[in-house]
């Protein structure tokens, strides 16, 4: 897999000295903290500062976080899996501000984009969740008893939720179920390893969970190993402690992963880069990789090699290397 790049180059340099900020939904889960790793040094590049808050998976402290944003001046903001349409207020204190917004993934490829958003890095999760089904469906043979681990605070996870039904009712409504469970992201760390040991209980004949994110993965499979539960696990996102789980062949037999979480860091900086210099903000879409245990490299391997020296990349696009 290659790093997809912009096609244009720009001035980065014009942004020199600025503050942005970095608006997580939660910096407890690391596949944030890795964007934002990303976020650090390709503004360190740039001659930019980053401030980071941790929205804590709740909507108010999303809101606050933009809130705070705007009320420190930020030259230009981040948002991580923040829905713009659950923070609307806040949304558009940026906009009255001329603080450009740039969300990271969220939207669809192609999607349209809200008035308030300056620019997206989009991210294909119904595509993942959509092979996710595949996924199952061809290990089970269309015999699929499904248990899907979602947020709906999230929009974006709705829209995975609605691909995976899509597909079992396309390919095998008379042998597949998917039963949905929602969970509060605030409280995942204690409600959801004891729910997954009783769905798996009450629910003898289930034999595949889909997580839609790993950072819900991890708990459910501790759940299923409190259990001893003979039921599969799949998720989204390649979280290395996600990848050693199917590495092992324990806990979680296969992931949908992120290209470099670090990479996508660096594409936020760009889009934002050129918002805040009144800038196109060119839609650049990645391909995301399905990992098994017959397929993962070891983990002393690079898990893509094609995307080494993107750091590089973009800033030679940028005029700063």
């Amino acid at each position: 897999m290659n790093a997809p790049l912009p096609a244009t180059s720009f001035d980065m340099s014009k942004n020199r000295g600025k503050n942005i900020w970095f608006v997580a939904d939660s910096l407890s889960n690391p596949l944030d903290v890795q964007v934002l790793d990303g976020v650090k040094a390709a503004a360190a590049a740039a001659g930019m500062t980053v401030t980071a808050y941790d929205g804590q998976s709740t909507v108010g402290d999303w809101a606050q976080g933009i809130e705070e944003a705007v009320a420190h001046h930020a030259a230009g903001i981040i948002t991580h899996a923040i829905d713009p349409s659950v923070v609307t207020s806040a949304m558009n204190q940026a906009k009255a501000a001329g603080i450009p917004v740039v969300t990271s993934l969220l939207e669809q490829p192609g999607q349209a984009l809200p008035s308030t958003v300056a620019g997206a890095v989009p991210q294909p999760l119904a595509i993942d969740a959509a092979h996710m089904a595949d996924y199952v469906m061809a290990q089970s043979g269309c015999k699929v008893h499904a248990v899907v681990i979602t947020a709906t605070v999230f929009p974006a996870l709705q829209e995975m939720d609605t691909a995976i039904q899509q597909q079992f009712a396309k390919y095998c409504p008379a042998t597949c179920t998917a039963q949905i469970e929602n969970i509060d992201p605030s409280t995942i760390a204690t409600q959801l390893e004891p729910l997954t040991e009783t769905l798996t209980i009450k629910n003898p004949d289930v034999n595949w969970f889909i997580a839609d994110a790993d950072a819900m993965g991890l708990y459910v499979a501790e759940g299923l190993e409190a259990a001893h539960s003979s039921a599969k696990l799949i998720g989204q996102s390649g979280l290395s402690s996600n990848l050693a789980l199917v590495r092992s062949g324990k806990g979680q037999q296969a992931d949908i992963s992120f290209p470099d979480l670090g990479y996508i860091g660096w594409l936020d900086v760009d889009t934002l880069g050129r918002a805040m210099l009144k800038l196109p903000t060119p839609e650049v879409v990645f391909s995301d990789q399905l990992f098994t245990t017959a397929n993962i490299p070891p983990a002393s391997a690079n898990l893509f090699p094609g995307m080494a020296g993107y750091q590089q990349k973009f800033e030679k696009l940028w005029g700063v290397s």
